[in-house]
């Protein structure tokens, strides 16, 4: 009874958030293959979000294959449209999110993981696409949010400022936050 449990009790549970996220950019998001690539990364979100909650951790498998389906949707609609300086656009803001986040896990390890640096070359290229005024809106709501829970952790339970945080989930809802209202 519990391996059938635990196998379905997770897809069961994540589904519905996976579902509803990608909805929403599907439907709030322009073009099409932009929307797609919106979607798949609300998919990707649920997952990483929850792990990195629980364990701290953003699995290579899942970083991996959130870069790949945005990459390749972001071809195809570079490809369709001749849009080739949004392309060279998104590349550039994957390098420098990228670039950061990893600068940040090499020079004050804890500060940020290189899980947060491999999901923010993926963040990086989304809100890029979109234009730099939403890869800068992503952050802001980004540190926003984790700034709240920050002072909501120490507040109600009593954390101290050396309290982790997994910032994964900060990330991925600052990116979705502002590619959907930016809608492009």
């Amino acid at each position: 009874m519990r391996a059938y449990t635990q196998r379905t009790i997770g897809p069961l549970l994540l589904a519905p958030p996976m579902a509803l996220l990608a909805g929403l950019a599907a439907g709030l998001v322009h073009p099409g293959l932009v929307a797609c690539a919106a979607a798949w990364l609300a998919i990707c979100a649920v997952p990483l979000a929850l792990i990195d909650a629980l364990a701290f951790r953003l699995p290579d498998p899942l970083t991996l294959a959130a870069l790949g389906g945005i990459t390749a949707l972001l071809v195809a609609v570079a490809a369709v449209s001749g849009d080739w300086a949004a392309l060279g656009r998104a590349a550039a803001g994957a390098a420098a999110l990228g670039g950061t986040f990893l600068a940040f896990a090499l020079a004050r390890p804890g500060s940020a993981g290189l899980g947060d640096a491999k999901l923010s070359v993926s963040l990086g290229a989304l809100t890029a696409w979109a234009g730099w005024d939403v890869l800068l809106g992503a952050l802001a709501v980004a540190f926003v949010l984790a700034a709240g829970y920050g002072l909501w952790l120490i507040v109600a339970k009593g954390a101290t400022l050396a309290a982790r945080l997994p910032f994964g989930p900060f990330l991925l809802a600052g990116t979705l936050v502002a590619v959907i209202a930016a809608g492009r």
